[in-house]
């Protein structure tokens, strides 16, 4: 029987200690698509806060996948970005190695865990 697309659908939570600029933003989000061997549905969607008054400073960045799905949400005032990787094929995803890719590239990070 075939799978069924989602059965086996994972979430991977990191926090970066940077706020990751937002003029790099789809250059990096690609960078980590390319390190995860996954694939870019479309462009990247970037929404800037505040918006309409309301929310903090910052960002959150949309990275539609064909495996699923890639968000950061960037707190300028936290120093902060979280990063949550949602995908399909949880398999191909090696927590330690995704963490040492963005201590190098990112700056301090850590996992929080997946869902």
């Amino acid at each position: 029987m075939a799978k069924i697309l989602g059965m086996e659908k994972r979430k991977f939570l990191l926090v970066c200690n940077k706020a990751i600029s937002i003029h790099n933003i789809n250059e990096l989000g690609v960078y980590l698509i390319n390190f995860i061997g996954m694939t870019p549905a479309r462009k990247a969607r970037v929404d800037k806060y505040p918006y309409k008054g309301k929310g903090g400073i910052g960002y959150t960045a949309f990275f539609p996948l064909t495996e699923s799905y890639i968000v950061f949400d960037v707190y300028t005032e936290l120093n902060q970005t979280e990063i949550l990787l949602s995908t399909c094929k949880p398999d191909i995803i090696h927590s330690g190695a995704l963490l040492q890719f963005l201590n190098r590239e990112f700056g301090p990070s850590r996992f929080i865990g997946t869902l």
